[in-house]
């Protein structure tokens, strides 16, 4: 369990193996030293998902998000994260796909997906130059 009121839905071993999965699945649309990274957590009856695609030196940072709430929903925290994996792996296949040019909205929106009202966001996003931007402000000041 995580801080007071979040719940992890996905372990370690987990985690490794969706990565694995999606790095197998979409190994021809990535890049030398790309990696996935992934989280599953319940808070207040939303299950929520984030997929990181990632370079080795975070030129590349690319959180996606979704989230599904599950009050009005028959579905269980387990079967709802699987939904939002199975979206964000679908995602990921349309933006590798499309020579990365399909992208996400920067603020939560709504997406219909099989059955399922999810919401998505994403923003990518390049750490390093951020990081030296700083680095060069810091220096200024």
């Amino acid at each position: 369990m995580g801080t007071a009121g979040v719940v992890e839905l996905m372990d370690g071993r987990e985690v490794a193996r969706v990565c694995r999965l999606l790095k197998e699945r979409h190994r021809h649309g990535m890049r030398p030293g790309e990696e996935f990274l992934a989280r599953g957590w319940l808070e207040d009856e939303v299950v929520s998902a984030t997929l990181t695609l990632r370079n080795q030196d975070e030129s590349l940072h690319y959180p996606m998000e979704a989230r599904l709430d599950i009050r009005d929903t028959d579905l269980l925290p387990e079967d709802a994260l699987e939904v939002l994996l199975d979206f964000l792996d679908y995602y990921v296949g349309e933006y590798l796909g499309h020579e990365r040019n399909v992208y996400l909205t920067i603020d939560w929106s709504e997406v219909r997906f099989g059955d399922a009202v999810l919401q998505a966001r994403g923003q990518v996003l390049n750490l390093k130059l951020e990081r030296e931007a700083d680095e060069i402000l810091a220096r200024g000041k």
